[in-house]
């Protein structure tokens, strides 16, 4: 069995959390297994992950990689990180120097 199955059947995929952080509600919901993850994950102890916690920690490592390259997700980001981002910036004593009314950040500066 992979590991990606064991995250599938505990809990929700990344697209649909997207599909949830998009729309500003949970529209996919999770559902409460019976069984602890560490019970689920018994079923899924290889070579590679020898003991129930660590099929825990790679899915979770799995989930959270899927989440981050999500579009929806990453577009969400994007969007909240325009509205309210803000970056500040100071030259250094050498751009004071050469930043003039001529150079191309200019504009930036001035």
């Amino acid at each position: 069995m992979s590991l990606s199955l064991s995250v599938q059947k505990y809990g929700i995929t990344a697209t649909q959390f997207g599909m949830n952080v998009n729309l500003q509600y949970r529209h996919h919901s999770t559902e409460d297994p019976e069984i602890l993850p560490e019970q689920v994950a018994e079923s899924f102890v290889t070579a590679m992950f020898r003991t129930p916690r660590h099929v825990v920690l790679a899915a979770r490592a799995l989930l959270s990689t899927e989440i981050s390259t999500d579009p929806m997700v990453r577009r969400w980001l994007r969007e909240r990180l325009r509205k309210i981002a803000s970056v500040t910036v100071r030259p250094t004593v050498k751009g004071r120097k050469e930043i003039d009314r001529f150079h191309e950040y200019s504009v930036r500066l001035f």
